[in-house]
């Protein structure tokens, strides 16, 4: 069996200081205001900031019992306000709570139809007061349970998906919107009977195509590649989104409301046949016959799939408790993807070694959550702490 864990880094208070120690950290960005938001554009070329992790504690890998949670990723983790950590583990249909020094304190669940149970459980946010909630795409509800594990109400989750971010009163949902030529993607904050469209992304065009080379009869029908993606990520404190190919995160506080937009290198960069075609080359299509397989050629996956226009600048953000930004950009071979660090006011700090982790998730006390993997490939949640220098 394949078993995964945690890393949590500490950010030893960068964000309050916007990481002072290195001196010329933003004097190439420039603050205007557009009708009450915030714009920051950075200007400066690159900073290698020297950073590297001191691990402190692991959780998960075990063969059974609430550590045996693996396939781990952003929906599947989430922090109250006082650090204790709830991971759900799809495989074994329940959501284990563990304290903020690692140690198990109640796992709730188990498959079924009743209150409490899964069938499909998808995701997992706790709220600062400690409640939570759980999407279950296989009863098609959003489940929520009080601090102690207790089973509290169902809600009919509709287009929603497994990414959550929940407030003490309100709860972000990521939708799809689905139209006869692609789909959109869009966030939206509710609170009580109150609903509110925070972010949106374009029409992201889909086709309907069969890779012919291979044999492979049935009809498929997929986005181009290239196309928009909305790439959010939020705490107590607001949301981080980009949902256009440029360089923009926009910050929207806790009720909705944008109030700052972070930019760095100006304007989008065209999409290019050439550019496709590096896609579906790091991005092999196989498609099985028999006791073998065969790889579509790139060509055909460009000429089947398309493009977008544009080739997106971002493809991750992580926004800290304190502000602090986390932006990964997207790259295509040879390039590798590398995280660019703003701080809590939108100024470019710096960029970390494409070898850096990107931040999982964050706990209040400013440690960080990641995935590594071992020698054996087994994949690992530690607690660590950042060391800057």
């Amino acid at each position: 069996m394949c078993h995964r864990s945690l890393v949590f880094i500490s950010l030893c208070g960068i964000w309050a200081s916007g990481c002072a120690s290195n001196g010329d950290a933003g004097h190439d960005s420039v603050h205007t205001d557009s009708a009450g938001v915030e714009i920051v554009s950075n200007t400066s070329p690159d900073r290698t900031l020297s950073w590297s992790l001191n691990h402190r504690l692991t959780l998960g890998g075990a063969d059974e019992g609430p550590e045996s949670f693996y396939q781990l990723s952003r929906p599947l983790v989430s922090f109250d306000d006082e650090g204790s950590m709830f991971v759900l583990n799809r495989q074994a249909f329940q959501v284990a709570k563990f304290s903020p020094g690692g140690q198990f304190e109640f796992a709730i669940g188990g498959e079924g139809e009743g209150p409490g149970e899964f069938l499909r459980p998808r995701g997992v946010a706790s709220a600062p007061n400690g409640s939570f909630y759980v999407f279950d795409s296989g009863k098609g509800r959003l489940l929520r349970f009080s601090r102690d594990g207790s089973a509290e109400d169902e809600v009919v989750a509709g287009s929603a998906g497994a990414r959550l971010l929940a407030f003490d009163a309100a709860l972000v949902t990521h939708h799809h919107r689905y139209f006869s030529d692609g789909y959109s993607e869009y966030l939206q904050l509710t609170e009580g009977s109150d609903t509110l469209l925070v972010a949106g992304t374009g029409l992201a065009q889909t086709r309907s195509f069969r890779y012919e080379s291979c044999g492979f009869g049935m009809g498929i029908t997929g986005p181009v590649i290239f196309a928009p993606e909305l790439v959010w990520h939020g705490h107590k404190g607001g949301i981080a989104v980009n949902s256009e190919p440029g360089y923009v995160v926009n910050v929207f506080d806790e009720v909705g409301n944008l109030v700052r937009s972070v930019r760095r290198f100006d304007g989008a960069r065209l999409a290019t046949t050439e550019l496709a075609d590096v896609w579906a080359k790091a991005n092999p299509v196989r498609v099985r016959r028999g006791t073998g397989e065969c790889v579509v050629p790139s060509e055909e996956v460009v000429e089947k799939r398309g493009y977008a226009e544009y080739v997106p600048w971002v493809s991750d953000v992580a926004f800290a408790p304190g502000g602090t930004l986390w932006v990964q950009r997207y790259a295509l071979p040879p390039d590798t993807s590398v995280i660019d660090v703003f701080d809590a006011t939108g100024v470019y700090v710096g960029t970390l070694d494409p070898a850096f982790p990107f931040p999982m998730a964050f706990l209040p006390n400013g440690d960080f959550l990641i995935s590594e993997r071992d020698n054996l490939d087994v994949e690992r949640l530690v607690i660590a702490s950042l060391v800057t220098r």
